[in-house]
C-alpha cells in the first residue's frame, strides 16, 4: 500500500525526487535481502533515511493513510532534533551521559533494534542511582518517569518491576505483559499466585480479566470464581470479543451446566452471529458502491450476503440492487433474475415483489411480466395488480396498464399512489 499509494504516486514524485534517490529493498532478491541485513530491518514497511555514502539518517517504520500524512512523517524525521544520526552522534560525543544512552536506546528499541538497545538499557541499570534522578516525559498529560524505571521496564525482569514499582505508570503495562504469558496455565500454582495479586490491584480491568479467564479455561481451575469474572465482562462488554465468548463457553462446559451452555453458545448464537456478519457485510458494499470505490471487493462482498442469508429473496432483491447502483446488471440478474425466480412459481407474494423490483429498474422486463401474470393468477390482489401494470407501463402496453392499475384501485380504493400511476399513464397516452 505505501508503494501504491505514495512512492509510486506521480503526485508526490517532485518531492521524492528533490530530496531522494529511492531504492527498493526486495525479499528474496540478493540486493533485498542484503539491505534487509545492513540495516537490521524486523518490520514492514520500513523507510530508512540515509546519506549518499549509506550512513543512517532516521527511519520510517509503518505507513497508514492518507499518503500526505505519511510525506509529512518523512519531513519530520529528516529534519528533526531526534533523528537517529542526531541520537548517536550525542551519545558518541560523551558516552558516559545516561540520557543520551536512554534516548539513543529508546529509539532503537521503537525501530525493533533490541539487541542494541538492551545493551544500552543495560548499561543504564548499572548507575541506579543516578538513572532514578533522570526523569523524561511519560505520556501526553505532561508526566514524567525515571530512565531507570523505565530501562528496568524494557529490558529487566518484569516479576521484578511489579515488586520494585509496584505503582508505576507502567505497572498496569507489566501486568498485562506478564498476564499473557501466566494465561498459559503451564504452572497452575506460580499462575494462580499471579493471578491473585493481579486480580486484587485491578479488580475492575476488563482486559487484565480476560487473562484470568483464560487461565481458568487452559488449567482447568477456579472454574467457578472464572465464571463469575466472564459473566462478569459479560455485563459490561457484551458478547463481542469472540475469544472471550468461546472462553466462557468453555467454563460453561468445564462447570457441567450443560443446558446454560446451549442456550448461549448453540446454534441460536450460530445464527445470531451468521446474522450479524451478513449485516455488516452489507453495509460495507453499500458504503463502498456508494462512492464507487473499491467496487471489486464490495461486490464480492455483497455476493457472500445472499450466502449468508441462505439466498432469501429480500436480501436478494437488496444484493441486486447494489449490483444495479454498480452498474453492473450482469451480476443482478445472476443473483436475482430469471433463474431464482423459477424456484418461486407459487409465491405470490415473491413473485409481485420481483416484478417490481425489475419494473423499477426497466430491465428484465420479460421475465418480470411472466412473474406478474402468475402473481394474478395465484392471488389476485392489490400488490400483484399494481406490480402488473407497473410492467406493461415499462413495457410500452399502456392500455394494458391502466387496465391493471384500476383493477388494483378497484380492491384497494382512494389508494393514492395506484390514482396517481393512473393519471401518469394517462399523461403519457395523450402525448
Amino acid at each position: 500500500m505505501l508503494d501504491e499509494q505514495f512512492f509510486s504516486n506521480e503526485k508526490f514524485h517532485p518531492y521524492v525526487n528533490s530530496k531522494y534517490v529511492a531504492v527498493r529493498a526486495v525479499r528474496g532478491e540478493e540486493s533485498g535481502d542484503a539491505l534487509y541485513e545492513e540495516y537490521n530491518v524486523r518490520a514492514t514497511p520500513t523507510v530508512a533515511i540515509t546519506q549518499a555514502n549509506g550512513t543512517e539518517i532516521d527511519r520510517v517504520i509503518g505507513y497508514s493513510a492518507p499518503p500526505e500524512g505519511f510525506m509529512d512523517r518523512l519531513e519530520e524525521s529528516l529534519n528533526s532534533e531526534t533523528t537517529f544520526a542526531n541520537l548517536l552522534k550525542g551519545y558518541n560525543e560523551n558516552p558516559d551521559d545516561l540520557k543520551a544512552a536512554y534516548k539513543l536506546a529508546s529509539k532503537y528499541n521503537d525501530t525493533y533494534r533490541t539487541d542494541q538497545a538492551n545493551e544500552l538499557f543495560e548499561k543504564i541499570l548499572t548507575r541506579p542511582d543516578e538513572a532514578k534522578k533522570i526523569m523524561v516525559p511519560f505520556g501526553s498529560e505532561g508526566e514524567v518517569i525515571s530512565i531507570y524505571e523505565q530501562a528496568k521496564f524494557t529490558q529487566g525482569n518484569l516479576d521484578e518491576f511489579i515488586e520494585e514499582f509496584p505503582d508505576s505508570k507502567l505497572a498496569r503495562d507489566a501486568y498485562t505483559r506478564l498476564a499473557r504469558t501466566h494465561s498459559n496455565g503451564r504452572d497452575v500454582e506460580k499462575d494462580g499466585q499471579f493471578f491473585n495479586k493481579m486480580l486484587e490491584k485491578y479488580p475492575e480491568d476488563i482486559n487484565l480479566l480476560k487473562y484470568f479467564v483464560t487461565f481458568c479455561v487452559r488449567s482447568k481451575t477456579d472454574v467457578e470464581r472464572g465464571l463469575k469474572i466472564a459473566e462478569k465482562i459479560n455485563t459490561e462488554t457484551g458478547v463481542s470479543d469472540p475469544a472471550h465468548t468461546k472462553n466462557y463457553a468453555e467454563l460453561l462446559a468445564l462447570s457441567g451446566d450443560n443446558e446454560k451452555l446451549n442456550r448461549f453458545y448453540g446454534k441460536s448464537f450460530a445464527d445470531r452471529q451468521r446474522g450479524t456478519l451478513a449485516t455488516n457485510l452489507y453495509n460495507y458494499a453499500s458504503f463502498w458502491i456508494s462512492r464507487k470505490e473499491n467496487l471489486e471487493d464490495a461486490l464480492a462482498k455483497a455476493r457472500m450476503v445472499v450466502e449468508l442469508r441462505d439466498g432469501n429473496p429480500s436480501y436478494r432483491s437488496r444484493v441486486a440492487q447494489l449490483f444495479i447502483q454498480a452498474e453492473n446488471l450482469e451480476g443482478a440478474m445472476e443473483i436475482y433474475g430469471s433463474e431464482f425466480v423459477n424456484d418461486y412459481m407459487s409465491d405470490a407474494r415473491i413473485l409481485y415483489s420481483y416484478a417490481s423490483f425489475w419494473g423499477r429498474q426497466e430491465k428484465n422486463l420479460e421475465s418480470a411480466l411472466e412473474a406478474a401474470k402468475k402473481s394474478v393468477e395465484l392471488d389476485p390482489q392489490p400488490n400483484s395488480y399494481d406490480a402488473l401494470s407497473l410492467i406493461y407501463w415499462k413495457s410500452g402496453k399502456l392500455n394494458e396498464a391502466i387496465k391493471a392499475e384500476e383493477k388494483a384501485l378497484e380492491l384497494s380504493p382512494e389508494n393514492a399512489r395506484y390514482l396517481k400511476r393512473i393519471e401518469d399513464i394517462k399523461k403519457e397516452i395523450k402525448k
